[in-house]
């Protein structure tokens, strides 16, 4: 339940946040909080075995079986240090916009551990539709961080990019319900599990390119050039301008 615990627990704490009553106190309880976080992820760090490639603290249940859609978290070389990274730049990013942040203070911060949340959660998820919640998740505190801490256009902003992303979010649906389909294809059962796409030789698909769009990639800055110019302008917050991207790009890719 570890893995469980990192991913979750900013979800509670931003519940906490959101309805702390204490102005004077907010800040030095997120900051609290979100070392809090830092210190349990660490634990991820003292039982991960670096001799072994193999998957890790997995935990998986079944969720929607009829489809072979679990719940299915598990932590290797590269989501390790990625989960570490997340857990130790929030507090930073909290002392960061101390004085930045003149108001709805409690929305802010739930906000950034919402997001916390969101990022982890890629990081961990091994089953595609899961990690399509984590990442979707991630957008609706960035609509509220630029929409209500923005610049003076920041409507116009958050608009832009609303669409922007979920233009990419119906691309990498489609991907995933794509894969799916040739899991039980080619290996008898649908599944959305990563290690089981990982089995697939599949060509180019929407997947790509969505990621790629959504990780700016592509030649289209000006569909997101009022996010960057309308972002809270803290030190912190700029942090949170780049969204998680998928662990292994490959599952997105060819592979043949």
């Amino acid at each position: 339940m570890l893995l469980t615990t990192v991913v979750f627990l900013p979800l509670l704490f931003a519940l906490l946040i959101a309805f702390w009553p204490q102005k004077a106190t907010l800040r030095f309880l997120a900051l609290g909080l979100s070392l809090i976080e830092f210190f349990i992820s660490l634990l991820i760090l003292k039982n991960f075995d670096p001799s072994t490639a193999a998957l890790q603290l997995v935990e998986k249940q079944s969720w929607i079986a009829r489809f072979g859609i679990n719940y299915f978290l598990g932590i290797d070389g590269i989501s390790l240090w990625l989960v570490l990274l997340t857990t130790f730049i929030t507090p930073i990013i909290i002392l960061a916009s101390w004085t930045s942040i003149e108001k709805l203070e409690n929305g802010f911060h739930a906000c950034l551990f919402v997001l916390q949340t969101a990022m982890i959660g890629t990081f961990l998820a091994f089953d595609a539709v899961l990690f399509y919640v984590f990442w979707e998740l991630s957008l609706i505190p960035m609509y509220f961080i630029i929409g209500i801490w923005g610049g003076n256009r920041r409507i116009y902003a958050t608009v832009k990019f609303f669409i922007y992303t979920m233009a990419g979010s119906v691309l990498m649906l489609l991907a995933i319900i794509y894969m799916m389909l040739l899991t039980q294809e080619n290996l008898g059962a649908m599944s959305a599990s990563l290690l089981d796409f990982y089995k697939l030789k599949i060509p180019f698909v929407g997947g790509t390119f969505s990621v790629y769009r959504r990780s700016y990639f592509l030649p289209l800055p000006w569909l997101l050039q009022s996010k960057f110019q309308f972002f809270p302008y803290t030190p912190g917050c700029q942090t949170l301008t780049s969204r998680p991207q998928p662990r292994d790009q490959s599952f997105w890719q060819v592979l043949c």
